[in-house]
Order: C-alpha cells, then sequence, then structure tokens
C-alpha cells in the first residue's frame, strides 16, 4: 500500500483518524513512543508498523484503528 501522491495518503486510516480527533503527527508518534517521520512513513504506505507498533496505535486509538486497518487487509483475511 504506496501513496502515490499526497491525496491518496488522506485515505490512509491512521490519517483520516488523526485529522477527525485533531491530533498532528508527532502527538501520535509521542504517544506509541515512535517518531514523526516514522507516523509519516506508515500513513504514506512506505513502511508497515511493526507488531509492537500495531499494538501501540490499537491502544493510543481507543480501538478504533484495528491492526487489519493499518496492513491494509480485511479482518477475514487476516483470520484466513
Amino acid at each position: 500500500m504506496h501513496f502515490a501522491n499526497l491525496a491518496d495518503m488522506e485515505t490512509h486510516p491512521l490519517t483520516k483518524w488523526r485529522k477527525r480527533h485533531g491530533i498532528s503527527q508527532g502527538d501520535l508518534a509521542e504517544r506509541i513512543s515512535v517518531s514523526r517521520w516514522t507516523v509519516n512513513r506508515i500513513e504514506c504506505g512506505e513502511r508497515f508498523p511493526s507488531r509492537e507498533t500495531i499494538g501501540r496505535i490499537v491502544k493510543a486509538t481507543q480501538y478504533e484503528i484495528q491492526p487489519a486497518d493499518l496492513i491494509g487487509m480485511s479482518a477475514a483475511e487476516l483470520s484466513g
């Protein structure tokens, strides 16, 4: 899931969640113990988060973001 342009990046579930809650990449990065650059790369589709980072994102978003949202697979595909 690599986004070719900024408009596509805006569709990433994490970007949508951040914007809906008025949280910057830097603020989210602090909450999940990664760099702002890492958050940016995840949202741009240039990097998949580690298992540990996925867990921290899920908790930081109070389970509004699920692991499947972060790796572009449905829950059925993950359990499949």
